[in-house]
């Protein structure tokens, strides 16, 4: 267990109740970080957790840990609701430390999930009725080379359904723990002052009396704020390791295949990139060479070799090549921008800049949402200009006038290179192109918010099992659901007073004009089935 930037915690216990909230990526999760604030001299926090971990045996073992059981939904329920609520203000007003996930379950994805911010609603009622001590978010990133769930996950990356916990299933999964399971990193993000956030949406709040029982408008809007920026600060927080990089690289390349140099190379070539963005100063990457990250992958079998005279290749078997996706996930919110910067070329050899900010920002909004990148939209055109200017320094691309870029030849090691950086966002951007052409296939007020998710759901399936697009994206509904909450929430869409969803045209359009940064085959592809299956119906 490594861990990173935990210093800034001892001095901020003194003087504010810390309340943990992790990413959710095992139910190792719980153990992990109170072992880890526990060698750091602090309180072990009172963790919520769900209700279906409450089993026979390892129940008691975890609430003996500090757990307390909550049910996922306290809907239709207020007796539940108030007095959940006045447990954890309890703990609260007495400066107990407390621990939850506020993604509400574990991602299966490697991304960071929308947030649930029940619990954190809570916290802030809780502070604004009794004002004890100032509350402290503390974001945490926690950072696997190999998960325990590892076979249960894949099962799920797969599209299967989740299989619900049992005494059973967890003594199995005990009794099978063996191995090698590589390092995982523990990293303490930038703190969220919950008074600062108050301040932000409703400066007097320290001078008004605060009713529970008529929550003010304003305070719905400051809780969705915070929950972003923890989610935001989370992600600042990553520790790049071996396997996130070389799952990256691979994953991309066709068939999973790349010669060791090449391989080692590209690798170096990321990281590079990532230190050169200024993301965060709590990013930390990985100081391996590309050689030894793919050295290490092979120790902890994440990777396998096909020995040759010529150079060896590396490759990833049918099981990792989905499982991996996972750890590539887990960066995806340093990757993305590069990569679809990188898109702007598949189509056209050379670029304005303009042009090139134009196409992105198209993009940004949705992925911004669903990766919780730490740049506003404000700040877009001069991230994307820094970004330019490593992608000209690493020989990706060339700078040919003031404010005009072109990839380089297309026989080129960096040609194949920026085209292999292109691809790594590039099943995010068919999941979106296909939500955008069922839209517009089925016209306005047509379709109802759950029958555009489950069309857009089988529409990707499909295109993944004719076209051999092997990325568990194509199986996430929560992708798409978020894609089309974020189309709501910058009114690209709204839903009308029978249910269906409304759009004006000019709206879509824009978003058709991003079609550029697709590969024209895979969107072809998309379109074709789409009309077939109108033609069939």
């Amino acid at each position: 267990i490594k861990v990173h930037h935990a210093e800034q915690l001892r001095n901020l216990a003194l003087t504010h109740e810390l309340v943990y909230v992790p990413c959710h990526r095992s139910h190792v999760d719980y153990l992990l970080l109170s072992y880890v604030i526990h060698y750091q001299g602090l309180s072990i926090p009172h963790i919520a957790a769900g209700k279906n971990l409450n089993m026979p045996i390892i129940g008691p073992i975890l609430r003996g840990g500090g757990a307390f059981f909550i049910r996922r939904s306290f809907k239709g329920n207020e007796l539940y609701s108030a007095v959940i609520f006045e447990y954890l203000a309890k703990l609260v007003s007495m400066g107990t430390p407390v621990e939850y996930f506020v993604e509400g379950g574990r991602s299966r994805t490697g991304r960071l999930l929308k947030p649930r911010p029940g619990m954190l609603a809570m916290t802030v009622r809780a502070f604004l009725k009794y004002r004890e001590r100032p509350v402290a978010f503390i974001p945490v990133y926690i950072g696997y080379e190999k998960m325990m769930e590892g076979k249960a996950y894949l099962a799920e990356l797969s599209g299967h359904d989740k299989k619900t916990e049992s005494l059973y299933s967890s003594v199995r999964s005990i009794i099978g723990i063996k191995g090698n399971f590589g390092h995982v990193h523990t990293s303490f993000g930038t703190p969220v002052m919950l008074t600062q956030h108050l301040d932000k949406h409703n400066p007097n709040w320290p001078l008004q009396d605060y009713d529970d029982t008529h929550r003010p408008a304003w305070l719905k809007h400051a809780v969705n704020d915070i929950a972003d920026q923890i989610m935001v600060n989370i992600n600042c927080a990553t520790h790049v390791n071996a396997i996130n990089l070389v799952s990256t690289v691979l994953l991309a390349t066709p068939k999973q295949h790349m010669d060791e140099t090449q391989l080692a190379a590209m690798i170096d070539l990321y990281s590079a990139l990532i230190n050169r963005l200024d993301y965060s100063s709590n990013i930390i990457v990985t100081s391996l060479s590309g050689e030894d990250q793919i050295h290490r992958a092979e120790s902890l079998k994440r990777v396998r070799r096909r020995k040759h005279k010529m150079g060896d290749i590396l490759f990833l078997d049918s099981r990792n090549m989905v499982l991996l996706t996972y750890y590539r996930n887990n960066i995806l919110h340093l990757t993305a921008l590069p990569s679809v910067i990188a898109c702007c070329f598949n189509n056209a050899p050379v670029q304005k800049l303009e042009n090139i900010v134009e196409l992105v920002s198209i993009t940004y909004p949705f992925l911004r949402r669903q990766l919780f990148i730490t740049w506003s939209q404000e700040q877009l055109p001069g991230v994307i200009e820094h970004i330019l200017g490593i992608l000209v320094d690493l020989k990706l691309l060339n700078k040919t006038g003031r404010n005009e870029y072109t990839r380089p030849g297309a026989s080129s090691i960096e040609c194949g290179q920026l085209e292999l950086l292109s691809k790594v966002i590039s099943p995010i951007l068919e999941l979106y192109y296909m939500t955008f052409a069922v839209l517009l296939n089925t016209g306005s007020n047509r379709i109802s918010e759950p029958d555009l998710i489950e069309h857009s759901y089988l529409t990707a399936q499909r295109v993944s099992m004719i076209y051999e697009l092997n990325s568990p994206d194509f199986f996430d509904k929560r992708l798409i659901t978020n894609f089309i909450d974020s189309l709501r929430d910058i009114e690209y869409v709204k839903i009308d007073s029978n249910g269906l969803i409304e759009y004006s045209i000019d709206y879509l359009k824009v978003g058709e004009d991003a079609v550029s940064l697709l590969n024209r085959n895979i969107r072809t592809s998309i379109l074709q089935l789409l009309k077939a299956n109108q033609h069939g119906k």
